[in-house]
């Protein structure tokens, strides 16, 4: 069976090869989709072929003897996997959804740094020179926001000590020892 296949413009792969990649079966792939329906958006994610456009679909493609009856069949599209192996619990759903993820970020990186700042008008570079300056700045005053925090709440730690110190050694009572060892025992 030809595994590319396209429809209505998108490439699709069928259940059983979406298993198959997954390392999964059609059943369990079927009942998380059945379990995830309500996600999952006709022509976005998955064709559902029924009728005239299943027998013309059938007529288009090598075919699976066991769907040569089927009633319904379901295509799914590039997004559609996706979420497929968002919810599959299998170590091919896992390494599928991981690679989406790197793919993502890698896109992300590459796209924040296709801005050559050389090509723009000096009073921009100059701006995304502040811009970049103002938000470092407010990096670094949260920063020592938290540092001073963390500083005051020592400081305020100690003075409670200093503060029981005095009143112990300032008691005039002749208990003044026992006191001192009473608070520190």
């Amino acid at each position: 069976m030809d595994n590319k296949i396209e429809y209505k413009g998108h490439r699709v792969l069928m259940t059983t090869q979406l298993a198959v990649n997954f390392g999964t079966d059609s059943d369990r792939l079927n009942n998380n989709f059945a379990r995830n329906r309500s996600r999952y958006i006709e022509g976005k994610h998955y064709f559902a072929l029924q009728g005239d456009e299943l027998k013309e679909f059938k007529g288009s493609i090598q075919i699976d003897d066991t769907l040569k009856f089927a009633s319904i069949l379901y295509l799914w599209t590039k997004k559609g996997a996706w979420m497929h192996a968002k919810s599959l619990n299998t170590d091919e759903a896992w390494e599928a959804y991981e690679a989406l993820v790197d793919d993502y970020y890698e896109k992300l990186e590459r796209n924040n740094n296709l801005i050559d700042i050389t090509q723009l008008t000096p009073e921009l570079q100059m701006f995304k020179q502040l811009w970049d300056g103002l938000a470092r700045s407010q990096i670094e005053q949260a920063e020592t926001k938290r540092i001073a925090e963390a500083a005051n709440e020592k400081a305020e730690k100690i003075e409670g000590t200093i503060s029981e110190i005095q009143v112990t050694l300032l008691q005039r009572n002749q208990d003044w020892r026992n006191s001192i060892n009473l608070n520190y025992e």
